[in-house]
């Protein structure tokens, strides 16, 4: 299996920044529960960025192709710079009007697994949730539930960058889920958390 990943790996490493995306993963991996999160999710947006950066992914992150949404949107951006005259906040309005076109971070999330054929599973969803709430409010471990459940959580999103990474490699085979209990092997496609693999 090495043998196979490591010339691809190579490939792609420049192209899709891998060297930054795995130092985030492994900087986040020694943090402590919990903290590692937002850590290991910025190694994820720098290989989303990449990948829509990059000729392997199809849509770009947009909804529609750059040159069709320019030309869509060409007369009437200069019958609106027309009218808004010198209005201070001219360019900052066009400026909005021509990133309308660009999905925002969940949905360029959902649409790099889509394009890398990867089921996300509700757990994984709850982890890529949990990445914004630990930046922007806080999450609390008052029982040992709850402690269970973000180290659950934790682990669920490292998997995923597992998959992403594998997947990335053009990776085809069985994956170790560390978020379910027994760390069944599921296929590579298949989201973690689910009930064990026959």
């Amino acid at each position: 299996m090495l043998q196979d990943l490591i010339p691809k790996y190579l490939e792609a490493r420049e192209d899709l920044n891998l060297d930054e995306a795995l130092m985030r993963y492994w900087i986040g991996s020694a943090l402590p529960t919990g903290t590692d999160i937002p850590i290991i999710a910025n190694g994820m947006e720098i290989l989303v960025n990449a990948w829509f950066r990059s000729e392997r992914s199809k849509n770009k992150g947009t909804y529609l192709p750059m040159e069709e949404f320019s030309r869509l949107i060409e007369d009437g951006l200069a019958n609106i710079a027309s009218k808004l005259g010198d209005n201070p906040y001219k360019d900052r309005f066009l400026r909005k009007m021509r990133n309308a076109n660009n999905k925002g971070s969940g949905e360029r999330m959902e649409s790099f697994f889509q394009e890398l054929g990867l089921n996300i599973g509700t757990l994984e969803k709850k982890a890529i949730n949990a990445r914004n709430r630990m930046i922007h409010s806080m999450i609390t471990t008052n029982g040992q539930e709850q402690l269970e459940d973000l180290i659950r959580i934790s682990f669920a999103y490292r998997t995923l960058f597992h998959r992403v990474t594998l997947r990335i490699l053009g990776y085809t085979g069985k994956y170790v889920d560390y978020a379910t209990e027994g760390l069944p092997e599921r296929a590579v496609e298949e989201a973690v958390g689910l009930d064990p693999c026959a």
